[in-house]
């Protein structure tokens, strides 16, 4: 049985090499071999790969190694994001583009209302037992899993909800604490809220939130939507 980690690495050269060969080629790897590999169809142009780093060293080393785009997952803490992207800042880069903190997206639950007592009321009843494994490092000392609900993850600001202004002093504090990053990620889940309250939330974002971020002007942080 192979480790998962060389496995992982190896894929990665195993699909580069794939995308880039202009012939036929062998592979003699540690896991995979064969000879003759001919991929169709190429892809039309270069593409951007984005890893996804939830807080393993290895996994952001190899982003910047490979000059990937880091994708920070929304379980970490705000100092374990910092953390992250120094780690990604730091390592030692080979191939492709330059870590750089405008190539990291970040990942936060974001949901914009009329207020946070309104957002506690449209989320009460979202579910999270699907992420507690990724989530015991959130549970306050002596806690439980009881602690990962909505109403209590708003209140400590680890999930950023309520109106346009609180809102945007989330996203701002968290951009502020980490050193800065390229893009926002906002995580809405398929039953988090009803589909009408995510949309409505999204489009008041854009409207409301988005255009005063873009003041931060990390080569101007974009946003993205992302469904858990």
């Amino acid at each position: 049985m192979h480790d998962p980690r060389v496995m992982f690495r190896e894929a990665v050269d195993l699909i580069l090499k794939a995308w880039e060969a202009p012939a036929p080629f062998d592979w003699n790897g540690t896991v995979w071999q064969g000879e003759k590999w001919h991929i169709i169809p190429k892809p039309m142009s270069e593409l951007e790969v984005g890893i996804a780093c939830s807080r393993s060293d290895t996994t952001l080393e190899l982003t910047a190694e490979k000059g990937f785009l880091p994708l920070m997952s929304w379980t970490p803490t705000v100092p374990q994001i910092r953390e992250m992207l120094s780690i990604y800042m730091n390592s030692e880069h080979k191939r492709g583009a330059a870590p750089a903190r405008s190539r990291a997206r970040v990942g936060r639950v974001v949901y914009v209302c009329d207020s946070v007592a309104e957002a506690k009321r449209d989320l009460r009843d979202a579910e999270l037992a699907h992420a507690y494994g990724r989530m015991q490092h959130v549970i306050p000392p002596g806690g439980s899993n009881a602690d990962l609900t909505f109403e209590k993850l708003i209140d400590r600001g680890f999930f950023i909800c309520g109106d346009p202004d609180t809102v945007y002093d989330g996203i701002k504090n968290v951009y502020d604490e980490v050193g800065g990053f390229g893009t926002l990620l906002l995580i809405y889940g398929k039953d988090w809220g009803t589909l009408e309250q995510r949309c409505r939330s999204m489009e008041r974002f854009m409207a409301e939130v988005a255009p005063r971020l873009a003041a931060l002007n990390l080569d101007k942080p974009k946003i993205a939507s992302a469904a858990e």
